[in-house]
């Protein structure tokens, strides 16, 4: 009689492998929607910073310029 251990060892192997996958896959995801939401924050807070370089430029270039 054959033991049925090495189907058993097998079978089990698959569900950790799928379980493994599952979770990388779920942190995977997590990483993605964290970088987003910090591209979001960075982008939301260096868009005024370059709207406020932007209007000094504009105004110390208009300060320069003479009227005829």
């Amino acid at each position: 009689m054959q033991s049925s251990g090495g189907s058993t060892a097998a079978l089990m192997a698959i569900t950790i492998n799928g379980f493994l996958m599952s979770f990388l896959d779920v942190l995977r995801s997590l990483a993605e929607q964290v970088a987003i939401g910090v591209g979001l924050m960075i982008k939301s807070v260096s868009t005024p910073l370059m709207l406020n370089e932007f209007a000094v430029s504009v105004m110390e270039a208009l300060s320069t310029m003479t009227i005829r």
